[in-house]
């Protein structure tokens, strides 16, 4: 890859990051995940049970990751910030 092909690819892939909100942006993370690391298992919610927040790990790394991106970001940053707690301690518990 070029340069001019390389920084296309990386306007590309930041303009997703901006326009993706809520599950498209989960999804987009999941997708590179995947791809990247091979040990890496998604988590999909279980009914009542939910993901036990808890959006992918990796086991070969004891790395666990949690993804929250609202629909409208820059109206939820006092959610957002309260969301992380709340799950970070939810899922340090389970």
């Amino acid at each position: 890859m070029d340069a001019a092909e390389r920084e296309i690819a990386e306007m590309k892939f930041e303009l997703k990051v901006h326009k993706s909100n809520g599950q498209a942006y989960e999804d987009f993370f999941v997708d590179i995940m995947t791809r990247r690391y091979p040990a890496f298992k998604p988590i999909k919610p279980q009914g009542k049970l939910g993901d036990k927040k808890n959006d992918g790990y990796d086991k070969s790394t004891g790395k666990y990751y949690q993804v929250y991106s609202p629909e409208k970001p820059s109206e939820s940053i006092a959610k957002a910030i309260k969301k992380a707690r709340a799950d970070f301690t939810g899922l340090y518990k389970y």
